[in-house]
């Protein structure tokens, strides 16, 4: 059984989408156009939002995915938190991806909203949350880094769309 979100802070709602909240959250893909062109040199596809609720690591499935948006007053997302249980470790979650609308950063939402899902994590049994960080989003290292996220290993250069990237993998332990 898996326990309500809770509450971030006045104003926002927190959901749990499915599939069919895609074309919800395509605008929220659209709106962070920055990350795509990070990720992979290229603009944000017609069908980031529903790719997304597919994409899972290796030997896991769809059930094992939680996609976690975040909507302001007005029912728009303003964040995604997409993550997995029981990777890669089984009390460990991954985090994939976190979305936050361009015009909310830097306000400490996305501090509040990641904070949030750890204690709701935590109430899973998780004990630790690991994510990868491309080599070149300096931005986002340091987002990590001020919220205890450890430096594990670097992996060897990939490709993904038209970019090459080393990911740097953190970890962070959570205590109860």
């Amino acid at each position: 059984m898996i326990a309500p979100f809770p509450i971030v802070c006045p104003g926002y709602r927190v959901e749990i989408l499915g599939a069919p909240d895609a074309p919800r959250l395509q605008p929220l893909f659209e709106a962070c156009s920055d990350y795509a062109l990070l990720e992979s040199g290229e603009p944000t596809p017609a069908n980031a939002a529903a790719a997304e609720f597919e994409a899972t690591p290796p030997g896991r499935t769809t059930p094992d995915k939680f996609m976690i948006g975040l909507l302001n007053d007005e029912d728009r997302m303003v964040g995604l938190i997409a993550a997995d249980r029981g990777w890669p470790e089984a009390h460990g979650w991954w985090i994939g991806l976190l979305l936050i609308d361009p015009q909310q950063r830097g306000t400490g939402l996305a501090r509040s909203f990641v904070e949030a899902f750890f204690e709701w994590i935590q109430g899973q049994a998780a004990q630790s949350v690991a994510l990868a960080v491309f080599d070149e989003n300096k931005r986002a290292t340091r987002f990590w880094r001020g919220l205890d996220f450890v430096h594990v290993r670097s992996t060897e250069p990939r490709v993904i769309g038209k970019k090459t990237h080393v990911l740097h993998v953190m970890r962070r332990e959570l205590t109860n």
